[in-house]
């Protein structure tokens, strides 16, 4: 069995691939600055507040 080739393959044109290059060099700078910011609010935002214990002498329920 034998394949038929109609011709040679013609490869993608120069505007496609430019375009397809900004769109990747895009992506990989969006997703740069998530996870820088990401980073820094990791390293830069305080934790947040530890939950206060409640009092013993607050009620049970509301309204009691």
């Amino acid at each position: 069995m034998t394949a038929t080739v109609d011709g040679p393959v013609c490869p993608a044109g120069p505007t496609t691939v430019t375009v397809a290059f900004w769109w990747q060099l895009a992506a990989v700078g969006v997703l740069l600055v998530v996870v820088g910011l990401t980073v820094a609010a990791a390293v830069y935002l305080p934790p947040p507040p530890e939950p206060e214990e409640p009092s013993d002498t607050a009620p049970a329920t509301p309204g009691s």
